[in-house]
């Protein structure tokens, strides 16, 4: 496009992540520092901002935040950490049980984005290890 002006779309709200819908209709993104008088959500708003944002049921996808939507734009898809195993799932926007699309057995799930026009996903999985050493001598 030629640019412009921006525009703020969501005035008074501080948000995070944003995804822009496939139609381009709707941004989703997480609102809140997570603790107690801030819980995180996250939020559904129209681009065009006819409505409020409606809240989405989003415990697991709030866990890492990784999140991007399906090619269809009916689903979120997310990825999720159990017992240190990350894998990816789908959660329809209009509610409904979250499906599981992956059977990975180990490592972690960096960064991932969905394709618009396949709906394959790209990812960035890995593992992470750490270790102490003593090294004696005179140096």
């Amino acid at each position: 496009t030629a640019g412009g002006e921006p525009e703020r779309l969501l005035n008074g709200i501080e948000t995070c992540r944003p995804a822009l819908s496939p139609d381009g209709n709707w941004v989703l993104y997480y609102s809140g520092t997570g603790n107690t008088n801030d819980p995180l959500r996250l939020l559904l708003s129209p681009i065009d901002g006819s409505q409020p944002p409606r809240q989405i049921d989003a415990a697991d996808i709030l866990k890492r935040r990784l999140y991007d939507w399906s090619a269809d734009g009916t689903s979120i898809i997310y990825a999720n950490r159990v017992n240190d195993v990350d894998n990816f799932w789908r959660q329809p926007i209009d509610g409904g049980t979250p499906v599981r699309l992956t059977n990975f057995e180990s490592d972690w799930i960096y960064w991932f984005g969905v394709s618009r026009t396949s709906g394959n996903i790209v990812a960035s999985r890995g593992s992470e290890s750490t270790d102490a050493v003593l090294i004696e001598g005179n140096f």
